[in-house]
C-alpha cells in the first residue's frame, strides 16, 4: 500500500514575512537541518526526549514512533514535497474551493534548504 504524500513537518509563513526576515528564516532552516541530523544520529537520546514530551513509557511504542517519524518521514534535507502540498490543498478545498487546482509550487520556497544542501552543509552533518 502506498502512503499518502503529506507534509509531516514544515515551516509556514507569508512571502512578505519571508522577504522581511530572511536572515532569521535562513538560520531557522540551518537549525532545523542540524536538529534532524541530531535525531537521526542519536536514537536513544531522541527516544528519551520523545518519552518526556509525550509521556509515553512503552519502549516498543517509542521505537515504532522513532522508526515511523524519524526514519521514514524525516529526510536529511527537508525539501517540501509538492505532492504533499497538493494533498493539503485538496484537503483545504473541502472548505475553501479556491484551493482546488492551485499550483503547489506557488506555496513552496526551498531556497534555504537548497543552499544548505548544495553547499555541502547538510552532508557535512553526517559521518
Amino acid at each position: 500500500m502506498d502512503s499518502l504524500p503529506y507534509l509531516h513537518a514544515a515551516v509556514f509563513t507569508t512571502r512578505g514575512y519571508l522577504e522581511e526576515h530572511w536572515p532569521a528564516l535562513r538560520q531557522l532552516s540551518r537549525a532545523l537541518v542540524e536538529a534532524i541530523a541530531y535525531v537521526k544520529q542519536n536514537p536513544a537520546a531522541t527516544k528519551q526526549i520523545m518519552a518526556r514530551y509525550t509521556k509515553e513509557e512503552d519502549p516498543e511504542a517509542l521505537d515504532a514512533a522513532y522508526e515511523t517519524y524519524v526514519t521514514s518521514y524525516l529526510p536529511r534535507a527537508p525539501y517540501a514535497s509538492l505532492d504533499g502540498v497538493r494533498t493539503i490543498l485538496e484537503e483545504i478545498a473541502a472548505t475553501n474551493p479556491a484551493a482546488l487546482g492551485q499550483d503547489p509550487a506557488r506555496f513552496v520556497d526551498d531556497r534555504f534548504v537548497r543552499e544548505l544542501d548544495t553547499s555541502g552543509f547538510i552532508g557535512s552533518l553526517y559521518p
